[in-house]
């Protein structure tokens, strides 16, 4: 009996998955882009593929192919919150100001996301809206607990508000 094409394309996007994973696994996401790019190709609707392809080119400074492959994530999936994070991160490298948005996405999709609530902080601050720079860094402070961003996100909406003393000893207990 024969197999069926379907069943041959998803069996090549397996061992092509499995392969990036193995590099993504190891410290070599230049090594994993071919493979996701091959499998991409194959399963051009698959967001999580392209997620991936997204973030490999992202960790190698590949900028405008990591926007493209993650602005294909999220036409995939308009409710991919990590995809639109990533998008963020990447946009955020090109020196765009569409990060803002991605974030907004990000956390509205996923309101757990606390690196996603730490980065619109920084970027709003950066902007000068110190009193949506709060908000987002108390989101982080709220949603991340004890984590690094978590306590990141306290100190800097405290630092913002000249509360100097408080912020030094979150830090202090971030960095023990």
């Amino acid at each position: 009996m024969s197999r069926s094409p379907h069943s041959s394309v998803s069996q090549r996007v397996e061992s092509l998955l499995a392969s990036a994973t193995q590099s993504l696994k190891t410290g070599q996401p230049a090594d994993a882009i071919e493979p996701l790019s091959d499998a991409a190709l194959l399963q051009p609707s698959d967001a999580i593929i392209q997620h991936d392809l997204g973030l490999a080119y992202l960790e190698v400074g590949r900028i405008s192919e990591s926007i493209a492959a993650l602005k294909q994530a999220v036409a995939i999936d308009p409710r991919f919150a990590n995809a639109y994070f990533r998008l963020g991160m990447a946009l955020e490298k090109q020196g765009d100001i569409g990060p803002a948005i991605a974030y907004d996405r990000a956390t509205e999709l996923l309101p757990s996301l606390t690196e996603a609530w730490f980065r619109a902080g920084d970027l709003v601050y950066t902007l000068g809206h110190l009193n949506e720079a709060i908000a987002c860094f108390r989101q982080a402070a709220a949603t991340g607990g004890k984590s690094s961003f978590g306590r990141l996100g306290k100190a800097r909406a405290l630092l913002i508000e000249d509360r100097n003393q408080e912020a030094e000893l979150v830090l202090r207990k971030t960095l023990s």
